[in-house]
C-alpha cells in the first residue's frame, strides 16, 4: 500500500507513469471503502471477487482485495485485483493482473500475478502458516508473504474498494461484487463473515466516500458500487 500502515490509514506504494518512466505518487490522496469483521483474532480471510469495472482517473489505481493488518506489530498482506490509469502498485504490479501485496512495517511490496477478466470470479486468499507470525496470500497465480505477525495481536479481515492516486473517486461506474468471504481462526476453523459494519479507512476526494456498500448476507456476500 502506501506509507506506513495505521488503522484508518493503509496505504499502498502506487507509482505514477509518464513515458515509460515512474515516480512515486505525491498525491497522497485515496479513498477505502467496504467492511471490517467484527472479529479481531484472525488467521485467514478469504473472498470471491467479481468485478464490473474500475475506471480509474489519472494517475490511480483502482483495487478490489482483502486484506489482514496487524497494526501492533505494522505488517499487513493485501491480496486481489486492480485497475489503473497511467499508474501501478509498487511499481511491479500493473493494471489488469491479480496482484498480492505484503508490508513489513518499513517497505512495500508487490507479486503480480495472472490478467483478469471483468465479470469473472477471482478467489483471494489470505493465512498464516500454522504455528508461525508468516502470513501469506494470493490470488490467481499472485504471491506474497510476510513475517512477524503477533501471535496475539489484534488481526481484523478487511474486504473494500480502494482509489489510490489522482485527486478524485473513479468515474462512474466502479463496481464489483464480494461473495463467499469468510474468516479463519486456528482454533475454530474456516466460517463465513456474517457480522461486519462499514468501514471508512482515508476519505480523502471531495466526493468521498466513492463506494456504496451494499448489506451483507449470511453467506459474506455483498457489493460495492
Amino acid at each position: 500500500m502506501r506509507g506506513v500502515a495505521r488503522f484508518g490509514s493503509i496505504i499502498l506504494g502506487v507509482v505514477l507513469v509518464f513515458g515509460g518512466t515512474a515516480a512515486f505518487a505525491s498525491t497522497g490522496l485515496y479513498d477505502q471503502t467496504g467492511k471490517n469483521t467484527s472479529t479481531s483474532n484472525l488467521d485467514g480471510t478469504t473472498v470471491s471477487i467479481t468485478p464490473s469495472s474500475f475506471n480509474a482517473a489519472s494517475g490511480q489505481c483502482v483495487i478490489y482485495a482483502v486484506l489482514l493488518p496487524d497494526f501492533s506489530s505494522s505488517r499487513q498482506l493485501e491480496t486481489g485485483v486492480v485497475g489503473c490509469n497511467n499508474a501501478n502498485i509498487d511499481g511491479t504490479c500493473s493494471s489488469g493482473y491479480a496482484f498480492s501485496e505484503s508490508f513489513n512495517g518499513s517497505n512495500y511490496s508487490c507479486g503480480q500475478g495472472n490478467a483478469f477478466t471483468i465479470g469473472s470470479a477471482n478467489t483471494a486468499l489470505i493465512e498464516r502458516s500454522s504455528g508461525t507470525t508468516t502470513v501469506w496470500g494470493a490470488t490467481d497465480g499472485s504471491y506474497a508473504s510476510q513475517s512477524g505477525f503477533g501471535a496475539t495481536d489484534s488481526i481484523p479481515g478487511i474486504a473494500w474498494g480502494e482509489a489510490t492516486g489522482g485527486s478524485v473517486c473513479p468515474s462512474s461506474p466502479h463496481s464489483v461484487a464480494f461473495a463467499s468471504w469468510k474468516k479463519f481462526i486456528n482454533s475454530s476453523g474456516w466460517s463465513y463473515v456474517t457480522s461486519a459494519p462499514t468501514y471508512h479507512g482515508h476519505q480523502d476526494f471531495p466526493t468521498s466516500p466513492c463506494w456504496t456498500i451494499g448489506s451483507l448476507s449470511s453467506t459474506g456476500d455483498f457489493n460495492a458500487s
